[in-house]
């Protein structure tokens, strides 16, 4: 009987796993423009333990829930997430991060399920952004459309400069030098040196406001917005901006029209 009830659980088990939803979709990496950022290792975990790798080892100044760097990499088809580990450096801070977080799996299933509104696709782009202060954002991206899924804080860690350099002939404060010069030219870096990173950044940007748009005049046939939170929207009517739900603060607006 004992037998019979382990084979029984291990069958079961394998169904489970087999049944489980898979989707088309690639890890990517987002950092603030003027806070160049350099991941050295994250991996986004599935229920079953197995991971895929966040593209790492490059600077990234993108912008804010931009698709970056994309690698060809595993099954097509993955397995939603549950859960995320990263290491990564912050050279406006001279600072490492370093954080594990259970995903909202539920809800990312949801999303994944939907697909991206008014198309036939599911979303190709799990973006992962890492700011100033800590602040970890995650989108799913595809067709124009960027939608937060979470927000996290990870700590300040202290780790050995290697993981960012090998080369021992150039010195750390040397190298975050080179690379935010590069990031943000002679002028952006004279000011951060000046001002230094703003306070609170991270918490700005993703602040959360009731939206209520009024268009005068010609009906849009199509309006596509960007907001602090790095999200993106296109659609064809006010309707989502209108939704009772808070969004992200409003930072840019273009319409289109047709003139008759």
């Amino acid at each position: 009987m004992n037998k019979f009830v382990l084979y029984f659980d291990l069958f079961l088990s394998f169904i489970s796993i087999g049944n489980a939803s898979t989707y088309e979709w690639r890890p990517t990496e987002s950092a603030l423009k003027k806070f160049p950022m350099k991941i050295v290792k994250g991996h986004l975990y599935y229920p079953n333990g197995k991971s895929i790798y966040i593209p790492s080892k490059s600077i990234i100044d993108n912008g804010w829930g931009e698709v970056g760097s994309v690698h060809v990499v595993g099954e097509d088809k993955k397995p939603v997430p549950n859960k995320l580990e990263i290491l990564w450096f912050s050279f406006t801070e001279n600072q490492f991060y370093e954080g594990t977080f259970e995903l909202p799996y539920e809800k990312l299933k949801k999303m994944f399920k939907e697909g991206i509104p008014n198309e036939k696709d599911t979303y190709p782009y799990f973006v992962v952004g890492v700011a100033p202060g800590g602040g970890l954002s995650l989108w799913l991206a595809g067709s124009g459309n960027v939608v937060e899924v979470a927000n996290f804080k990870a700590k300040k860690v202290d780790q050995n400069w290697s993981v960012v350099v090998k080369n021992k002939k150039i010195s750390r404060l040397e190298y975050i030098k080179i690379m935010l010069e590069d990031s943000l030219g002679m002028e952006g870096l004279e000011n951060l040196n000046k001002n230094g990173v703003p306070k609170d950044y991270f918490d700005k940007i993703i602040q959360k406001r009731r939206c209520k748009l009024n268009v005068i005049g010609a009906s849009p046939v199509k309006i596509s917005t960007k907001l602090f939170n790095g999200e993106s929207m296109s659609f064809e009517d006010l309707t989502p901006l209108e939704s009772s739900s808070d969004r992200g603060i409003l930072k840019e607006i273009k319409f289109e029209f047709n003139i008759c």
